[in-house]
């Protein structure tokens, strides 16, 4: 499943600017569909959110 830029926000309660932050250190995998259009893998999101509980 796929989450948009902004959705991811909303699930890791954070800024745009932190997210791509996320995504340039590798903790984020992102899967361009279009060209300018950027999706976040919700596999990617639930093991980010793992790895900080944890």
């Amino acid at each position: 499943m796929l989450k948009t830029i902004e959705e991811t926000c909303r699930i890791l309660r954070c800024s745009r600017t932190t997210v791509y932050k996320l995504i340039n250190q590798g903790k984020l995998v992102r899967v361009k569909v279009l060209p300018g259009v950027a999706r976040i893998t919700h596999d990617s999101i639930k093991a980010l959110l793992a790895a900080s509980v944890a």
